[in-house]
C-alpha cells in the first residue's frame, strides 16, 4: 500500500473519531442543562448513556493524541515526513497546531484518565471528571 493511501485511510478514520467526539460533547454539555430543565435528576438511562459517551470521548481523544495508537496524530505526521522530504509551510503549520493540541491533551491528563478510570478495570481507581 502506498503512503499516500495509507494518509487517505488514517484521515477518513480520524474524521470518523471527530465527528464521534463533537456529537458525544454535544450531548455531554447538554445533559446537565436538560436535566435543570426537567427537574429530574436521576434518569438511570440517560445517566447511563452519558456515562457511555464520557468514556467513548475519552477513549476516542486517546485514539488521536497517543502516538502510539494507528489513527493518531503522529502516524500521520510521519506518512507525510516520508512523502515531503522538505518541511513546507502548510506542513509547519499542522506540526504547530498538533503542538498546541498535544499540550492541552497533556494539560487535560486525558491519557492518565483513560489508563486508570475508562479504558481498565482497576479495584484501585478513584472517580475522576
Amino acid at each position: 500500500m502506498t503512503t499516500k493511501k495509507q494518509i487517505e485511510i488514517k484521515l477518513s478514520h480520524q474524521v470518523d473519531l471527530l465527528l464521534e467526539i463533537n456529537k458525544s460533547l454535544q450531548y455531554l454539555i447538554l445533559f446537565p442543562k436538560y436535566l435543570k430543565r426537567t427537574e429530574n435528576y436521576k434518569p438511570k438511562d440517560l445517566w447511563f448513556i452519558y456515562n457511555v459517551l464520557r468514556n467513548n470521548t475519552i477513549l476516542n481523544l486517546h485514539k488521536l493524541y497517543n502516538p502510539k495508537q494507528d489513527y493518531s496524530y503522529d502516524k500521520i505526521k510521519q506518512l507525510v515526513f516520508i512523502i515531503y522530504k522538505k518541511p513546507n509551510t502548510k506542513i509547519k503549520e499542522y506540526t504547530a497546531l498538533l503542538k498546541t493540541a498535544k499540550k492541552l491533551y497533556e494539560e487535560l491528563d486525558i491519557n492518565s484518565i483513560r489508563n486508570t478510570h475508562v479504558g481498565h478495570l482497576d479495584e484501585n481507581r478513584e472517580a475522576k471528571s
